[in-house]
């Protein structure tokens, strides 16, 4: 038996339904519900006397005498029976267990989730595939929970409508709510996936697969598959009304796909120096593309104060491109990996659009022309296995730590711009690569012969105060060595 966070309920035991209620806080359900024995769907437990029906977990399959093998229209049926049960939105919560929907193949041809309500509730999915024809956009405090992400599927229906498939949050559209706030800002909490399969294959445009402009603290994507979208398979984005801050974290998310248009990963939070896409973070995430020609980029990061961490790209022109689009700046990537990739890393040299703009990375490009979009970056344990051509590809500082100079990099840390007044001297950065400048440190002298040391590059000799500080310059044609500083 699972965890509460991956739900696998057990069937047909007393024991285990009392656990559920506690759990879910819903001891007084039985006797204060409106909800009758007569009502389809409701489980029964034992009171103090007897026994009565209970919402704290509807059967969904019950109401497939009415929808057949629709799931989607099982799944609403029995969300309309819980809220209905208890109409004050937002003050009880749920499950729906569609496990037991019976049917193949199932259809889906409505959203289950569009009926205007917050009610907190846990839907369990059923194993198979799934073919949606319209999008699911989840309200506030829902979880939907699949069987695996290649045991639980969803697809592209016949005519799917739509350019989303799964939703997290929306705005309200007259009796539609989605989320808590107002016409001007929509704030959803507690929008959680986890353990399920997105197919786009058949797109006739494009289509993406979980995108979330809503959905901020408490939730989460989690053990979820993401393929063949011909849009981005995974976004997390602010805008207008809406924005993915504190989400997070992304966990365990793969995607493969043969479609050359498609994008992994999209993390956007516009053009402001808030970052309405700073985010928990992505831990966990494997980037395959077979595609031909190349895709462009796998993962687009044009937000701030995020982490990328344990991440495997493969088969995109860029694996991790930063600050393309928009404002990116102290963001950390770790543990970097990637085959078949030109560049694994590349920092983008784009000015943001906006004039005169001094709130984003310090100090503007130009006067009047706006500032660069990416500043404090600090990327760990980076490195390409085969097939690449840069490890990190720098725009802003020239940088260009090829592979075949070295296939793998410590730490490279870019800072923020040195400039005085309107002139821009260069960039404040370090790296461990031997490939690049960097300051070194020994019990001792450097070795003093032609080509031993990179330009720029510092020493520090430890044992001797008269021969401390050493720098390597090319003094002429016969090449670089280094000179005492002091």
């Amino acid at each position: 038996m699972k965890s509460l966070r991956g739900l696998d309920i057990w069937h047909g035991s007393c024991w285990t339904m009392m656990v559920l209620l506690l759990a879910l806080g819903a001891e007084g359900y039985g006797q204060n519900s409106p909800c009758t024995a007569t009502n389809a769907g409701l489980n029964t437990v034992y009171n103090s006397t007897s026994t009565t029906p209970s919402v704290a977990l509807i059967d969904a399959s019950i109401f497939s005498a009415t929808n057949g093998n629709d799931v989607c229209k099982n799944i609403q049926s029995a969300l309309t029976q819980l809220h209905n049960c208890h109409p004050v939105q937002g003050a009880t919560e749920g499950i729906v267990d569609a496990r037991g929907v019976p049917g193949l193949p199932m259809t889906c041809t409505v959203d289950p989730f569009a009926i205007g309500t917050t009610t907190k509730t846990t839907v369990l999915l059923p194993a198979g595939t799934i073919p949606i024809q319209i999008p699911w956009v989840l309200p506030a405090n829902t979880r939907l929970i699949g069987q695996g992400p290649q045991v639980t599927k969803l697809t592209l229906g016949p005519g799917f409508n739509g350019i989303d498939m799964i939703e997290m949050g929306g705005v309200t559209v007259g009796s539609m709510i989605y989320c808590s706030g107002s016409t001007l800002f929509y704030n959803c909490q507690g929008i959680q996936i986890e353990h399920l399969g997105l197919d786009g294959s058949g797109s006739t445009g494009p289509t993406n697969g979980i995108v979330n402009q809503f959905a901020e603290e408490l939730s989460f994507v989690n053990d979820v598959a993401l393929d063949n979208l011909s849009g981005t398979a995974l976004v997390l984005k602010g805008g207008a009304n809406g924005q993915s801050t504190n989400s997070g974290p992304y966990t365990g998310i793969t995607s493969h796909t043969s479609l050359s248009t498609s994008v992994c990963v999209s993390i956007d939070g516009g053009n402001t120096s808030g970052g309405f896409a700073d985010t928990r973070g992505i831990h966990g995430l494997s980037c395959v593309s077979t595609a031909s020609p190349m895709n462009t980029a796998a993962v687009t990061l044009d937000g701030s104060n995020n982490s990328l961490e344990d991440v495997y790209i493969s088969g995109y022109a860029d694996g991790v491109k930063i600050g393309s689009k928009n404002p990116a700046q102290n963001n950390v990537l770790m543990n970097v990996s990637g085959t078949n990739v030109t560049s694994l890393i590349h920092i983008a040299n784009t000015a943001n659009s906006v004039p005169g703009t001094t709130g984003f990375c310090p100090s503007p490009k130009l006067l009047g022309t706006g500032t660069y979009n990416v500043c404090d970056t600090t990327i760990i344990a980076a490195g390409i296995t085969s097939g690449g051509t840069y490890v990190i590809l720098d725009d802003l500082t020239g940088t260009m730590i090829a592979t075949s100079a070295t296939a793998s990099v410590g730490l490279y840390a870019l800072g923020e711009q040195v400039s005085v007044g309107n002139l821009i001297y260069g960039y404040s950065r370090y790296t461990t690569s031997s490939a690049q400048p960097a300051w070194y440190s020994y019990a001792g002298a450097p070795p003093i012969s032609s080509g031993t040391c990179i330009p720029g590059s510092l020493f520090s000799n430890t044992t001797n105060a008269t021969t401390a500080l050493w720098g390597c310059a090319t003094p002429s044609l016969s090449g670089s060595t280094w000179y005492r500083i002091k």
